[in-house]
């Protein structure tokens, strides 16, 4: 059981896990079939279209997701779908269509020490039914919330690790859920499906030059997010584009969880310590959806939404 590429392949999909039968009573849905590194807003949106249709009906949903772009589906959920009353649950496997022969499938099961593919899906079928209500990710031994997760830099059963207060669970002889996550609760979903358009993203290294960063702003975007230095978050060459920015009325979102929290103030960009970068491109786009005015665009970034910030703020 690798991926589903079309509906009708979703049925006897399902067939190859007979225990999800036990656990709940699933009713598919097919919303998307392409590989996850083609995942756009537009997918996001027909998501969020699908679950707000069901959402009253079900007692919890499960996602599976190709492993590219989880982190930014599932923080995007989190912003798109707020008051949530049941969990909403992503999974996924490393595993791929085109590994079709059994020695790349023994190495890279060998690689993640015996990682089970069924066993992330009966999990996140099981934390789909348990008292919990966040967008979660579930993978591994570990349930995680959605916008505090990051990629693992270790090749463990994990894949992924948590950021700040992020592990809501553990699998060990059974889910335990941790005390800190959402419980279910009575409540109407929100709906917030207004994505903003124009978020460019640009990253700052030794062969980058400041004229890149000023025809970025020259092409029409509205927000820009910048992988930053730690120290000097902007070498002095882009002093005068940073100026032409914050003239134009375009955020600049400096992204670097490693920087002092006394260089946070500035007036022509916005530094960001205290999210995932996942997040923070996902939050971006939510906040360019309501607003393009940098001072209500800055105080949204630093609002906590949907449990995305560590203690520091924005």
């Amino acid at each position: 059981m690798v991926e589903v590429r079309k509906k009708e392949e979703m049925a006897e999909w399902l067939k190859e896990v007979p225990e999800l039968g036990i656990i709940a009573e699933p009713d598919p849905y097919f919303v998307f079939g392409g590989d996850a590194s083609e995942i756009t807003p537009r997918v996001w949106s027909q998501l969020v279209k699908k679950i707000s249709e069901v959402y009253s009906s079900v007692d919890g949903i499960v996602i599976t997701h190709g492993l590219d772009t989880i982190l930014y589906t599932g923080a995007m959920l989190s912003f798109m779908l707020q008051n949530l009353s049941k969990p909403i649950v992503l999974t996924g496997s490393p595993l791929f269509r085109e590994m079709q022969s059994s020695e790349e499938l023994e190495g890279l099961v060998a690689d993640y020490r015996n990682l089970g593919v069924r066993a992330n899906l009966i999990n996140a079928f099981q934390v789909a039914t348990m008292d919990i209500a966040e967008v979660v990710i579930a993978y591994g031994n570990r349930v995680l919330r959605a916008n505090q997760t990051v990629k693992s830099i270790h090749p463990t059963i994990n894949y992924f690790d948590d950021f700040a207060d992020g592990l809501l669970g553990k699998v060990d002889f059974g889910i335990k859920l941790f005390p800190h996550a959402a419980k279910r609760a009575k409540g109407k979903l929100r709906v917030e499906d207004k994505i903003g358009e124009g978020l460019a993203t640009f990253r700052i290294d030794p062969l980058t030059r400041p004229e890149s960063f000023g025809a970025l702003l020259s092409s029409g975007c509205k927000a820009v997010l910048v992988r930053s230095y730690s120290a000097n978050l902007f070498p002095d060459s882009f002093t005068s584009y940073l100026r032409l920015a914050y003239g134009k009325g375009v955020p600049v979102i400096a992204y670097n969880l490693n920087v002092a929290e006394k260089t946070k103030i500035r007036e022509e960009y916005i530094v960001v310590n205290s999210m995932t970068y996942e997040a923070t491109m996902a939050k971006s786009l939510w906040v360019l959806g309501k607003t393009t005015k940098p001072a209500k665009f800055r105080e949204l970034l630093a609002k906590d939404i949907a449990h995305e910030l560590r203690s520091q703020s924005v």
